[in-house]
């Protein structure tokens, strides 16, 4: 896992730093097609299932490059749905099973709460995704069915969120 974690941290940091040049360059390929590469992909795809493992933090730059990616490049926003990236990222609100309260069981409260780690920097990142991914009109059709609004609202009701370090 470290050393996948490694590899992850320097793919993003070469896609940052190449949308941050500008990719201008013919040999060097823009961001989203940077994310199209198995090697990126299936990391990010990787992080984004078990973010429990490598933290909120990395999810956090995963989310960041995602939307920077798609807001770059609408056109990327077809792969990222087609690819499974928007389906695993939504995942983090609403559950491996697409409910938001269903991986809690006995413990869910009536509004629900979401399974996904408490960082400040992930549920920061969370709208500006749920916006790329609602860049084309499929894009946006797509995000109405997941629906991920009531889990993201949720954050703000949850004590585990708003009141981490609260008794």
């Amino acid at each position: 896992k470290r050393v996948l974690l490694f590899s992850a941290v320097n793919c993003l940091t070469v896609v940052f730093h190449q949308q941050e040049a500008g990719g201008n360059s013919p040999n060097t390929p823009s961001g989203g097609g940077q994310l199209r590469k198995p090697e990126l992909h299936n990391v990010v795809l990787d992080i984004l299932d078990n973010v429990d493992s490598y933290g909120g933090v990395l999810a956090a730059l995963v989310a960041t490059l995602m939307s920077d990616v798609m807001n770059a490049d609408p056109q990327v926003v077809h792969f990222v749905h087609k690819s499974g990236l928007a389906k695993s990222f939504l995942a983090l609100l609403l559950g491996k099973d697409g409910e938001s309260n269903s991986i809690l069981g006995d413990e869910v409260e009536e509004w629900g709460e979401i399974a996904m780690e408490p960082s400040a920097e992930l549920i920061m990142a969370i709208p500006n995704v749920i916006l790329a991914l609602a860049l084309t009109q499929d894009g946006s059709k797509a995000v109405a069915e997941a629906n991920p609004f009531p889990a993201l609202l949720s954050v703000f009701c949850s004590p585990k969120y708003a009141m981490p370090n609260s008794r």
